[in-house]
């Protein structure tokens, strides 16, 4: 697989002026969301990263383990890996693809499975995000309405 060709495919399906960098990396935009695609000609791979959404902080604890769920075994992520950057609250998806075809039109075809796994995620974490806010206005109506849930009580002996 040669990179350059690849992007020279790539650009010409799409119109975009992309050029490969010192580290046989190329980034762009897809639906307002950030793509980068690095090669690595000497073993005939690519990794691709798209970002998909920033999660509500209502999310984080309920969606976590949902995106840990996803990954296993590669279950719902169609051979991808969902990521998740703490400080931006960011959630990617991320490939390993090794090529072994020497074809710029399996590249692309690739690439459009990888984006179309990826808007389904990016739906995904849209609800996740609007079910998270959702139950935390109902929760703090609830709290203005005075109605609290009971904690839980314990059978063990307090010391």
């Amino acid at each position: 697989m040669d990179p350059k060709e690849c992007i020279a495919q790539l650009n010409a399906v799409t119109g975009l002026e992309l050029r490969l960098n010192a580290d046989n990396a190329v980034s762009f935009e897809y639906q307002r969301r950030q793509v980068l695609i690095r090669f690595f000609p000497e073993i005939s791979s690519m990794v691709f990263f798209v970002e998909l959404a920033v999660l509500e902080l209502a999310a984080v604890p309920s969606t976590l383990p949902l995106l840990l769920e996803a990954n296993f075994l590669f279950s719902d992520t169609e051979g991808g890996s969902l990521s998740y950057n703490q400080e931006q609250r960011m959630v990617g998806l991320n490939f390993l693809i090794t090529h072994t075809e020497n074809d710029p039109q399996s590249f692309i075809n690739q690439l459009n499975r990888m984006l179309g796994v990826a808007d389904m995620w990016y739906a995904r974490i849209q609800e996740y995000n609007t079910e998270s806010i959702q139950e935390a206005v109902r929760t703090l109506a609830d709290m203005q309405e005075g109605i609290v849930e009971q904690p839980v009580t314990s059978n063990m002996l307090k010391i």
